[in-house]
């Protein structure tokens, strides 16, 4: 009976007993419960920090390798088409006048990769437009090696005599060369209008205007210049060792 009724007293107790209310609830929630919870939170999140934080690092890392397997491949691919296999592709020839590769050099001095390519090019573009004027214009191989051989040694020429112009202080104007351009417009009494001969060098040389300038008049106009000077110094020094020999 004892035992019943301890029982019974126990029922009794948890019926009567109220449920916590929300505002005694919200009370326990305090700023250290808070923070507990945040550095619990924290924490389990930490082993997903450095796994992130590895990935990151490894892909800068791979990128940096295939950047720098890219440049290496391309560069190779350059030097092969420039040196070896002697690419004179358009392609080739734009990518030289952006950037200045040297085909030779003179003295210290480069001789532009582009100008050997500009001449060379013009020179085969008039030998296929009148194959049927030119002697040997059909055996294309034999052509080619020809204008490859003009073009280097007018190439290294133009490099050589624009060493020599900065060392004489010698330079083409724009105006010495719209004279040349004017004089070359003139043809047995004819005057072309500038977009005639344009036209004309476009059509048999495939070069644009300033193409043209560059080869047909700023270049060899420098050249004379500097030969000229030199001339001039070269008897003046002769004269001035006659002197002293007479």
């Amino acid at each position: 009976m004892k035992n019943i009724r301890e029982k019974a007293k126990k029922i009794r107790d948890k019926v009567s007993k109220k449920p916590e209310s929300h505002e005694s609830q919200i009370a326990k929630i305090t700023n250290t419960t808070l923070e507990e919870q945040r550095r619990e939170i924290l924490n389990k999140g930490k082993k997903f920090k450095y796994p992130v934080q590895y990935s990151k690092n490894r892909l800068v890392i791979n990128a940096l390798i295939i950047a720098g397997v890219i440049l290496i491949t391309g560069a190779s691919l350059l030097w092969y088409q420039l040196y070896q296999a002697q690419n004179t592709s358009e392609f080739v020839y734009r990518f030289t006048t952006i950037f200045p590769f040297p085909v030779a050099k003179v003295d210290g001095e480069k001789a532009l990769y582009s100008d050997y390519l500009m001449e060379y090019r013009a020179n085969m573009q008039i030998a296929n437009a009148k194959k049927d004027e030119i002697e040997g214009a059909n055996n294309i191989s034999a052509l080619s090696t020809l204008n490859k051989s003009k073009a280097m040694k007018n190439a290294i020429a133009n490099a050589y005599a624009q060493k020599k112009a900065r060392e004489l202080g010698i330079s083409v104007s724009d105006k010495e060369i719209s004279e040349a351009f004017d004089a070359q417009r003139k043809i047995q009494n004819t005057e072309l209008t500038e977009s005639a001969l344009y036209k004309i060098a476009a059509d048999n040389y495939s070069l644009s205007p300033s193409e043209y300038r560059r080869m047909f008049i700023e270049l060899p106009l420098l050249r004379r210049k500097v030969t000229a000077q030199i001339d001039k110094t070269a008897e003046s020094l002769k004269n001035d060792v006659s002197k002293y020999l007479s």
